[in-house]
């Protein structure tokens, strides 16, 4: 794809609706681009696969809002866009859950290692994994491609890209995480038919509102109500609805 095939497409794609955001998309590209080949801010990069542009500018349009309700990203100087656009990409402790979650989430950030334990889940599920009734199949994933395959991580990545709210997509990978690591607890066990991410997120939130009242999102992973103990609860549940047999262990290692 060349130069004026991309122009093409965020005119075609924004022009229409905004023209400034056309103009605001080419520039951030311009300075994504700037940070990956000067090198200094490369790292923050770490477990980005494929950068959705669109909810970049939304992260940076929510993180103007925390820092500054009165300042809109149209009226910035580039200078201060490409500040704001560092401050969005560095993973910030300060921040509150929702916002981390909504950050993460329209960065696409995935925890290291993510892909190739998505792929362990995937051996133990013949069933294959569900999110908003788009289904990742296990067969034929496990034999056609490898754990490790920039291809398999694409292929989830594809997967995961029909979620339309950023701390919807970031909740499901935690899902997937907290997930990975019960199902590490016993390798030898598999689930005998499909496991729904979505239908687990909803049992999170169900459990949630039995115990408080509040947005599942504002919750921390860890501690008393954190998420972590909803998600272990929500698996828990569906594989004793599903059932369990044993398999011998496959050929992917999960690290």
């Amino acid at each position: 794809m060349g130069p004026k095939d991309i122009v093409k497409i965020v005119y075609d794609k924004c022009m229409q609706y905004d023209p400034i955001e056309a103009v605001l998309q080419q520039e951030i590209i311009i300075y994504l681009a700037d940070f990956m080949t000067s090198g200094y801010h490369s790292p923050v990069f770490e477990g980005m696969l494929r950068l959705r542009i669109g909810w970049i500018i939304q992260a940076m349009k929510n993180e103007l809002r925390r820092i500054d309700k009165d300042k809109t990203l149209q009226q910035m100087a580039p200078y201060d866009v490409k500040e704001l656009l560092i401050q969005v990409l560095q993973d910030d402790d300060t921040r509150s859950p929702l916002s981390q979650r909504q950050l993460n989430g329209a960065l696409n950030r995935v925890p290291p290692d993510f892909y190739t334990k998505v792929f362990g889940i995937l051996e133990r599920i013949p069933g294959g994994i569900y999110v908003r009734g788009k289904n990742l199949p296990q067969v034929p994933t496990i034999y056609e491609l490898s754990c490790y395959e920039m291809n398999f991580a694409m292929l989830v990545e594809d997967f995961l890209s029909n979620i339309t709210f950023p701390e919807y997509r970031q909740m499901i990978v935690e899902l997937l995480q907290d997930s990975i690591n019960m199902f590490n607890q016993d390798k030898g066990k598999t689930m005998q038919k499909q496991t729904s991410e979505q239908t687990n997120a909803d049992d999170n939130t169900t459990s949630y509102a039995c115990h408080r009242t509040g947005s599942f999102y504002t919750l921390f992973p860890d501690g008393q109500y954190g998420t972590t103990g909803y998600v272990a609860k929500a698996v828990i549940n569906r594989v004793l609805e599903e059932g369990l047999h044993y398999e011998p262990s496959k050929s992917c290692t999960i690290s």
